[in-house]
């Protein structure tokens, strides 16, 4: 299994009592494994702080991270980014950043929250924008950071790409560089007069803890519920969880793993993807190894 639509098809796999195996392309898992044997320590200590449901979710991702076997992850059923104890309320101040085409703003402002989203990429930013003023949320063609400066980023050719800083030399050939202004959270409550922060969300493709560190008075002063992605770098699992401890001592943690669903990336189902959906009578998910979400409180 090796792409979007194979993924789809995990749950009817399982269902019928087949093993679905991740093939990676180095055939081989042992980078994984010497990685979490460098860090035990580190990660017990996650591990460690988390309830019960939560240290299942982060053993099967460890244990399915270094096997390729699907059958190790534990799925939550939940929409992505909701958690029960972690819900942003109505009223609530809420900073989405890195809301690619606006379905978790549109979610956090049905829940009657008042959003400000944060899209870096120019073309997800226009597919957000008529989302924003659908349900009434303010979206920012700006990207995050642990500082302001000016950067570039780099983008592909499909929409919903997410926009990447700092890409690696040996793939710069196959993306376009685009230049953009960074801010952080910090300025950005400053800059809007912000008057509390009660919810961030954080899907910023490798830059979740450059972001974290540049909202670290935010996050002091309000405390605000997080739910952050933590598994586009092996890194993040430690220093994410390590960093808002040292910002806030007494946060609490939950971890989840999640399949990507059609109502928070609809442009990742293209007609044809749908069309053997819907044949083959598949949910509108899609299950990858990734999608792992660290949440505090």
């Amino acid at each position: 299994m090796q792409n979007i639509l194979s993924g789809a098809f995990v749950s009817n796999f399982t269902r019928y009592g087949i093993t679905p195996i991740m093939i990676v392309p180095s055939g081989s898992r042992a980078d994984i494994y010497n990685f979490y044997c460098t860090n035990i320590t580190r990660l017990f200590e996650l591990y460690s702080a988390l309830d019960d449901v939560s240290k299942e979710a982060l053993l099967g991702f460890v244990l399915g991270g270094v096997s390729s076997n699907f059958s190790f992850y534990r799925y939550s059923t939940t929409n992505s980014y909701i958690l029960n104890g972690f819900i942003p309320k109505s009223g609530d101040i809420v900073i989405d950043a890195g809301v690619c085409d606006g379905g978790s703003a549109a979610i956090f402002a049905d829940l009657g929250c008042k959003v400000f989203a944060f899209e870096i990429d120019s073309d997800n930013f226009k597919v957000a924008q008529k989302i924003a003023k659908e349900k009434n949320f303010v979206v920012e063609n700006r990207g995050l950071s642990d500082f302001d400066r000016k950067s570039t980023y780099s983008k592909g050719g499909a929409p919903v790409y997410g926009a990447k800083l700092n890409l690696s030399a040996k793939h710069a050939d196959r993306f376009k560089e685009v230049s953009t202004q960074l801010t952080t959270i910090d300025s950005y409550v400053k800059e809007k007069k912000i008057q509390r922060v009660d919810f961030i969300k954080l899907n910023v493709n490798q830059s979740e803890l450059e972001v974290i560190r540049g909202a670290a008075n935010t996050i002091a002063r309000f405390k605000p519920k997080l739910v952050i992605n933590v598994y586009y770098k092996p890194t993040q699992l430690f220093e994410i969880f390590e960093t808002l401890q040292s910002i806030r001592p007494d946060y609490e943690f939950a971890w989840r793993h999640y399949a990507e669903d059609y109502e928070l990336y609809s442009q990742l189902f293209s007609d044809e993807i749908i069309e053997y959906i819907e044949y083959f009578n598949l949910p509108l998910r899609w299950f990858h190894p990734g999608g792992s979400r660290l949440f505090a409180r």
